[in-house]
C-alpha cells in the first residue's frame, strides 16, 4: 500500500511537472512577440464564398468585411507600425473558409492576435445600430438577441461537421493545459477590445457600444488573444449606408489599427484598463478581474 502511494505522488509530482512546462511553452508562443517587439495580428474576413453571411437590400456581409479586412492589412503595413505587427489576412478574395480553417491559420502562423470581422442584422429592431465587439467564453449566450447572433455566426455546413467535431490535435490541447493558460488569454483579449474601443471613440459612428462575452466557435483556439467585432447593423439604414462607403470603411480601418497599436504599446509596458461588463443599455453586468 505504501509502495501504491509512493508510486501515485510520484506520478502526480510529474504531471504537475509536464503540465507546467507545456503551459510556459503554450504562453510564450502566443505572447512572447511583445517582447520581441513585434506581432502578428490574424484579421479573419467573415463568411465568404458560397456563405454570403448577412444579406440586406443586396448588400453582403461577406463582401463589406473582406473590403475592410484589406484596408486594416493597408493600414497597418504602413511605416508607422512596420516594426510592430505584421497582418495576415485569412483571406484575401471571396472564398470560403470552415470555421475550423480559420483556426488552423492562427496555429500555423503562431498569431499573437486574432480579430474576427463581422456585421450584424435585427430583423426585429432596425433601430439598433453600431459596433459592438466579444471575446470568447465557454457559458452559453446571456440574452435571446446574442443567442440568435451566435447561432447565426457558428453555423456549419453540413460537410463540415465532421472536421468541426473532430478533435484535431492541431486545435485542441490537453484540458489540464487550456485550463492554465485560457485565463491569461481571456484577459488579453479583453484588454484587446478595451484599447479598441478606446480608439475607435475617434470616430462617431463606430464607436463601440459594449463588449460582451459571447460562445463563438472561431474564438475558441485559446492560442492567442481573440475577439469578434459585429462593425454595424446591416438591418439599419444608416450603418448600412456607412458600410457602402469606402472612405467610412479606410478611417474604420484606421481607428482599428491604432486600437491593435495601443493594446501592443500598453501590454509592453503593463498598462491595464478596468472593464465592467456592461448589455446594450449600458448596466453593468458584472465586474470582471482582469489582472495577469
Amino acid at each position: 500500500m505504501r509502495l501504491i502511494k509512493i508510486i501515485f505522488m510520484a506520478f502526480w509530482i510529474l504531471l504537475n511537472a509536464v503540465i507546467l512546462l507545456n503551459a510556459k511553452s503554450v504562453n510564450h508562443s502566443s505572447l512572447s512577440s511583445f517582447e520581441t517587439k513585434k506581432i502578428k495580428v490574424v484579421i479573419d474576413a467573415g463568411h465568404g464564398g458560397k456563405d454570403p453571411g448577412a444579406v440586406v437590400n443586396g448588400v453582403r456581409e461577406k463582401d463589406v468585411v473582406l473590403k475592410l479586412a484589406k484596408y486594416l492589412e493597408e493600414e497597418l503595413k504602413k511605416a508607422e507600425y512596420l516594426d510592430k505587427i505584421e497582418p495576415i489576412l485569412t483571406r484575401d478574395k471571396d472564398v470560403y473558409l470552415s470555421l475550423n480553417a480559420r483556426r488552423k491559420i492562427v496555429k500555423k502562423h503562431n498569431a499573437d492576435v486574432f480579430i474576427s470581422l463581422h456585421t450584424n442584422i435585427s430583423p426585429t429592431n432596425p433601430a439598433a445600430s453600431g459596433t459592438e465587439i466579444f471575446f470568447v467564453t465557454e457559458d452559453a449566450a446571456d440574452n435571446v438577441g446574442i443567442e440568435l447572433l451566435v447561432n447565426r455566426e457558428n453555423f456549419v455546413y453540413p460537410e463540415d461537421e465532421n472536421e468541426e467535431l473532430a478533435n484535431d490535435e492541431d486545435q485542441t490541447l490537453d484540458f489540464l493545459f487550456k485550463d492554465l493558460n485560457k485565463r491569461a488569454i481571456i484577459n488579453r483579449s479583453i484588454q484587446l477590445a478595451l484599447n479598441i474601443e478606446k480608439a475607435m471613440a475617434n470616430l462617431p459612428e463606430g464607436r463601440v457600444k459594449y463588449i460582451r462575452r459571447a460562445p463563438f466557435m472561431v474564438l475558441k483556439t485559446l492560442l492567442a488573444p481573440a475577439i469578434l467585432i459585429e462593425i454595424g447593423y446591416l438591418s439599419n439604414a444608416n450603418d448600412r449606408r456607412l458600410m457602402q462607403d469606402d472612405e467610412y470603411l479606410k478611417n474604420y480601418a484606421i481607428n482599428l489599427a491604432k486600437g491593435i497599436e495601443l493594446f501592443y504599446t500598453n501590454t509592453l509596458q503593463k498598462i491595464e484598463y478596468s472593464y465592467n461588463e456592461k448589455n446594450e443599455n449600458n448596466n453593468v453586468l458584472q465586474k470582471i478581474n482582469v489582472k495577469r
